[in-house]
């Protein structure tokens, strides 16, 4: 397994970056590239345990993905496996498997 770590220091709260990476309604406004929609969901990444998302581009096409919440640190950070569910995205993959890496959210001290 890869795993991926992305770090991004933003100068706001630690507490507002956990909410847009935590709550729902906040997820649902970035969720995704620009061009795509959210078909159906179940993300809640406050909380240990399994999450996924369908995402639809303008074509219709459907591209569907989950993973599992490993760890919630609040406000300080976010773990969670990841795995896309379509062959096209990695033909590697093969039928049935995923790919999965862990992702985590981390707020940074407010600077300003």
């Amino acid at each position: 397994m890869s795993i991926l770590k992305i770090e991004r220091t933003f100068p706001v709260a630690p507490e507002k970056v956990f909410a847009f990476v935590t709550q729902t309604d906040h997820l649902l406004k970035w969720w995704g590239p620009e061009g795509v929609s959210m078909k159906e969901h179940n993300l809640d990444l406050s909380r240990p345990g399994a999450w996924s998302s369908t995402l639809v581009n303008s074509q219709g096409a459907l591209h569907k993905m989950s993973g599992e919440v490993v760890a919630v640190d609040p406000p300080k950070s976010v773990e969670f496996t990841w795995g896309w569910h379509d062959a096209r995205i990695n033909a590697a993959t093969k039928p049935g498997c995923c790919l999965k890496s862990v992702r985590k959210a981390t707020a940074a001290p407010c600077l300003c």
